[in-house]
């Protein structure tokens, strides 16, 4: 049996894996959304984990919420297309979502947006909302201090167990309030938070309270857990060389040596890794 065939079974694209590393132009970003929706619509409703990274929009995610009433994983890094509307709307959709990843995004998310996602996903668990602000920006500019993304995690999350802040604004108040909240909180990665000032009370009752904690000053790369700077997506996949210059919609069994393949792509399904190359006639 064929690839092609064994592909066709939708519980093959119950994961979804779908990375940009690197290119840009409006062009290349609908060919991303494009194949991501037909992989969307391979799975028939079947869909429970699904990664977006460095491309996205509104558009997009109001596709994988309508066509993926089960998710359980989204992660969404650097989808500047996203706003906070796009999220919003789409929350109220994700009432199963135990993880959630938002990292690097160019924009800032509201309050509003958070309290909205934290009120609509009772179930999650993991939060990851990473910023992009690194120890070099911190050398030249000064940070705006403000404990808005705290509070709406605080005020909304209770049920989580593990968070990441990644480069976030928080100060030893909002720190606080999460503590105070959450308290099945085991996890708490506070990397880059630089408008921290841990030590007294504070650092006893998170060294008491937080199984594993990272401080803001802990190297960005120090994550057992990570490949990647703002916390790993996690690949439980072997990797298979795959070859796909075609449109996956199509039932053609034939050879598909008609397309002309010149982008690298990679993305997963089921818990197999597949790397290879898009056609730029999708």
């Amino acid at each position: 049996m064929s690839w092609r065939k064994i592909c066709k079974d939708s519980l093959m694209w119950h994961t979804i894996d779908m990375r940009n590393d690197g290119y840009s132009g409006v062009f290349f970003y609908q060919k991303m959304e494009k194949m991501c929706r037909q992989a969307i619509d391979r799975s028939s409703g079947n869909l429970v984990d699904i990664n977006v990274q460095n491309f996205g929009s509104d558009e997009l995610l109001k596709y994988i919420t309508n066509s993926s009433p089960g998710i359980k994983r989204l992660r969404l890094e650097n989808c500047y297309e996203i706003t906070n509307k796009g999220l919003i709307e789409a929350a109220s959709k994700l009432q199963l979502l135990e993880d959630l990843e938002i990292s690097r995004s160019p924009r800032s998310y509201s309050r509003q947006t958070l309290e909205v996602i934290g009120r609509s996903c009772p179930l999650l668990t993991i939060f990851k909302y990473n910023g992009s602000w690194q120890r070099f920006y911190k050398r030249f500019y000064k940070h705006r201090v403000t404990n808005e993304d705290a509070l709406a995690i605080a005020e909304t999350m209770h049920g989580l167990r593990q968070l990441q802040l990644f480069g976030n604004a928080v100060t030893n108040d909002g720190l606080a309030k999460i503590l105070d909240c959450c308290p099945h909180l085991e996890s708490l990665d506070l990397r880059d938070c630089f408008n921290l000032n841990l030590g007294g009370d504070l650092e006893i009752r998170c060294s008491k309270q937080i199984k594993r904690l990272q401080l803001p000053e802990d190297c960005p790369d120090d994550d057992s857990e990570s490949t990647e700077s703002f916390g790993a997506y996690d690949r439980e996949a072997s990797d298979f060389d795959f070859w796909s210059g075609h449109d996956i919609t199509s039932d053609s069994d034939t050879e598909y040596d008609d397309y002309d393949v010149d982008d690298d792509y990679e993305f997963s399904i089921g818990k197999t890794n597949y790397k290879g190359q898009i056609s730029t006639s999708i």
